[in-house]
């Protein structure tokens, strides 16, 4: 399965002081599209969550996630390049390629 496309949503989160930097829409071989990864400023660098709900009892359960730890890395660091290429000004995040 070959990424085929990665839409990139920045938010202001420099006024907001939110850890949120972005939302994320990638397609996967131009047949599917999963909306609303997050890329989010963690006290351990930056790092991508993937598309949640909360469940009735508060917990936050993934609706989509990776299987393998090779995939997830994969899709970070396909999304992590896009993000620097469409915002050069933020290289001074650690991002994790």
């Amino acid at each position: 399965m070959d990424i085929t496309d990665i839409r990139i949503k920045k938010v202001d989160s420099k006024n907001s002081g939110s850890k949120l930097l972005a939302y994320v829409a990638v397609t996967f071989d131009n047949c599917l599209v999963l909306h609303n990864i997050r890329v989010i400023k963690g006290q351990k660098g930056v790092f991508i969550a993937m598309p949640n709900r909360r469940t009735r009892v508060g917990e936050y359960k993934d609706i989509v996630h990776p299987i393998s730890q090779d995939f997830r890395k994969a899709l970070q660091t396909s999304i992590f390049k896009e993000y620097i290429r469409e915002n050069p000004a933020d290289l001074e995040l650690e991002l994790d390629f």
